[in-house]
């Protein structure tokens, strides 16, 4: 009893476990069929001997195999030279393990299985070749001083997304240097001979199985691989929609599908698979489903499914109308001007009827007459009406009427209110304006990139507006010019655009700052050796750009180098020679103070010259003092006035001395009568002549001439000299008419300095 019980007990238990195996199983099933492998070409995972040495009968029996990793699994096939191999070759057996493996068993080996093997498995995405087999009696060696080849780099697996560029790489070294060779599928590709395979945009053209053969006389070396597309998994990105339809009519439902492998594509109709037929077309290039001659049969819930290794599902609805309904009419939208616009008008009815669309806009009908003037505003086939280039006057309700031959009484229609936008302003960024100086000119550009209606611009300085009044600011258009600017015009500018869509506003920030100004004047200092000497530079800067000052001096053109000192000079006022007290050699004798006093201690004869302070800012680049000097005191020089006086008295002199020369080289000198008498002409007895010649001379000569002999020359007229003249005027003039003829203003405008001339008169 006991072991019938154990039997029972055993077959119980066995017959409860079953419900978990067949659970499994159908799981696994479930699992295998939602969740496929990705595809691939093939590639040969053993690898081959490139020798076999073939030794005659029975007992040297030897296999060769080949052996692919694939998705889906691959077929084989072999070859001897070149030729495919048939299975009924005397000796040799073909033995295939369900596409995992392929072998050629040499059962008996003879000396007609001599050649050159080789196996090429192949699958939907591509075919592999494998190694070349040599099976020969004799050992293979390579000729002397050669080597085969070897790879120093092997292409490998590239999987990559579509589109991407592949690149396969192949070096080997070799004696001689081996030639690289690249095939695809099998076959050699022409011109690819290089150390690098490189694909572009690649695509499921592309998957393929791809080898480097590299040879010399001495051997071969050989490597494969394969390109393969990164799998994704399906996904509908274009489903079936929810559609209203005339009866008769033909229908398309869509359902576009991505991923790879390229996704199946199959339709339900309430959970029914649709199989093609004269109703239903698939479309194998989309995907989408046309249903032709729609009739009320054809009202329900469809569905789309894409499938690869993974699933996609998308649901859509059909209703198929047999009297006219607007499914789709005008709505209340708002657009902006200059933009496109489209109001819906999607009716159904039935097809074996005249259907008539019409559009009205404020309850005003848009006929053709209305197309034909303003050609903006089109109806299309689908009777949408289409507005280009809105404007505002294309506001308003706009209308759709549909009816047919038996609706004409009782047309359905909707209707939407369409609202057109201006566009609100945008301003353009204001680039940053730079610290100015003041008296400079300062534009501000306020540059508007869209708006409609035409926005105003407006101008504010620290939140009020600007002021252009009486004030050194003006607008020129959209342009804010400050000229001949002060320190007044810093603040903050804001430029602001208004319509009546909107408002924008760009701000920015200027300063103006003062000129930096040197208030110290000149000072002459006297050298004295030994001593010291403080020269001032007073600067008024602006406080913000007191940070960039920079202070430096110069004797003449030479910039000094002074000491910084920290502490201000015990004096700041003394700018005279001062008693110094520190004569050390290697003591910097130039100090420069913070108050930008230079003092220099113990003066020597090389700082004697001119002195001046150079100042700079961020804004200025140089702003020069006034010189100052140290100079060396020297005594008159009264010899050069002695030296100046001696020239001017000899200068004069030698005027006077040419001057008389002059005159006594002029001889005779007359008022006006030498003329007459030297032409002999005829002239008035009063006529007065005068001379420089010797008066005495010309007085004995002429009182020792008899008289008669005088009155004989009527030519000659006696000559009155100052002796003449004063034997006259002793002479009685009552008595005679000479000495009447002479009174005392005659002789005195006649009479010279030095008394030597003479004076006549001729009756």
């Amino acid at each position: 009893r006991s072991n019938n019980l154990n039997i029972k007990m055993k077959s119980l238990s066995r017959c409860s476990m079953l419900p978990v195996f067949l659970y499994l199983a159908l799981f696994t099933g479930l699992i295998n069929s939602q969740f496929t492998k990705p595809p691939q070409p093939p590639l040969f995972i053993k690898k081959l001997d490139k020798h076999v040495k073939l030794e005659f009968g029975p007992l040297n029996r030897f296999v060769i195999e080949c052996s692919a990793s694939a998705e889906p699994m691959p077929q084989y096939t072999w070859f001897k030279n070149g030729k495919p191999l048939v299975d009924d070759v005397a000796g040799i057996k073909l033995f295939n393990n369900e596409g995992h493996s392929s072998m050629l068993e040499f059962q008996h080996p003879a000396p007609d299985h001599e050649g050159y093997y080789h196996c090429m498995a192949e699958n939907d995405y591509g075919r592999a070749k494998s190694t070349v087999v040599h099976v020969t009696p004799e050992s293979v060696q390579p000729p002397k001083g050669t080597r085969p080849p070897k790879f120093i780099r092997s292409p490998e697996i590239e999987v990559l997304r579509a589109g991407n560029t592949a690149r396969f790489q192949c070096e080997a070294a070799g004696k001689p240097e081996p030639v690289i060779a690249w095939s695809k599928n099998g076959e050699i590709m022409a011109g690819e001979t290089g150390t690098e395979l490189v694909i572009h945009d690649i695509g499921p053209a592309d998957v393929a199985n791809y080898a480097c053969n590299a040879s010399n006389i001495a051997g071969y070396e050989y490597r494969d691989t394969y390109l393969n597309i990164l799998t994704v998994a399906a996904v509908i990105t274009t489903g079936p929609q929810d559609l209203i339809v005339s009866k008769g009519s033909n229908v398309t439902m869509k359902c576009e599908a991505d991923g790879y492998p390229k996704p199946s594509i199959k339709w339900n109709l309430n959970g029914t698979t649709l199989a093609e037929s004269d109703k239903y077309i698939i479309q194998n290039a989309t995907g989408n489903l046309l249903i032709l001659n729609a009739d009320p049969s054809d009202e329900g819930s469809y569905s789309c499914v894409a499938r690869n290794h993974g699933q996609d599902r998308k649901y859509g609805s059909l209703i198929v109308k047999s009297k006219t309904e607007i499914i789709n009419g005008p709505r209340a939208q708002s657009v902006q001007v200059f933009t496109t616009v489209v109001m819906n008008c999607s009716v159904v009815s039935d097809l074996s009827e005249k259907l008539t669309v019409m559009w009205k806009k404020n309850n005003v009908d848009l006929g053709q007459s209305v197309y034909a003037q303003d050609q903006r505003i089109s109806q299309d086939e689908n009777y949408n009406l289409n507005i280009k280039n809105v404007t505002l006057d294309d506001e308003g309700t706009y209308t759709c009427v549909a009816y047919t031959e038996s609706t004409i009484a009782n047309p359905t229609a909707d209707s939407g209110y369409l609202t057109v936008l201006g566009i609100a302003p945008v301003l353009a960024d204001i680039p940053e304006i730079p610290e100015q100086l003041e008296g400079t000119e300062v534009r501000i550009e306020c540059n508007i990139l869209e708006g409609f209606e035409q926005p105003k611009i407006n101008w504010f300085k620290n939140g009020m507006p600007v002021e252009t009044s009486g004030t050194n600011t003006r607008i020129e258009d959209h342009v804010l010019v400050m000229s001949d600017t002060t320190t007044e015009n810093s603040g903050e500018y804001t430029c602001q655009a208004v319509n009546p869509w909107g408002r924008d506003k760009r701000d920015v920030q200027v300063w103006i700052r003062q000129k930096t100004k040197i208030l110290t004047e000149p000072v002459y200092v006297m050298y004295s050796q030994g001593t010291g000497v403080r020269l001032h530079c007073k600067i008024e800067v602006d406080p913000d750009l007191g940070k960039s000052l920079q202070i430096d001096w110069y004797r003449g053109d030479t910039i000094l180098s002074p000491a910084l000192h920290t502490d201000m000079p015990a004096d700041e006022e003394i700018s005279a020679v001062y008693d110094d007290y520190d004569n050390e050699e290697n003591v910097n004798r130039y100090t420069l103070y913070p108050n930008n006093t230079l003092e220099i201690r113990d003066l020597r004869q090389e700082d004697v010259g001119l002195y001046k302070c150079v100042a700079s800012t961020a804004l200025e680049p140089a702003l020069r003092s006034q010189a100052s000097e140290i100079y060396i005191r020297s005594e008159f020089p009264y010899w050069i006035l002695i030296l100046i006086g001696l020239i001017l008295l000899a200068l004069i002199i030698v005027a006077y001395c040419v001057w008389r020369i002059r005159q006594r080289s002029k001889g005779k000198g007359y008022y006006g009568v030498k003329d007459i008498e030297q032409s002999g002409t005829k002239h008035n007895k009063s006529d007065i002549y005068y001379t420089t010649e010797d008066g005495d001379s010309i007085m004995l000569e002429q009182d020792n001439v008899p008289f008669t002999e005088a009155a004989s020359t009527p030519h000659k007229p006696p000559i009155f000299t100052p002796k003449t003249i004063r034997h006259l005027a002793a002479m009685d003039k009552s008595t005679g008419s000479c000495g009447s003829l002479l009174d005392d203003e005659f002789l005195k405008r006649g009479m010279d300095e030095d008394g030597s001339f003479r004076e006549r008169y001729t009756d």
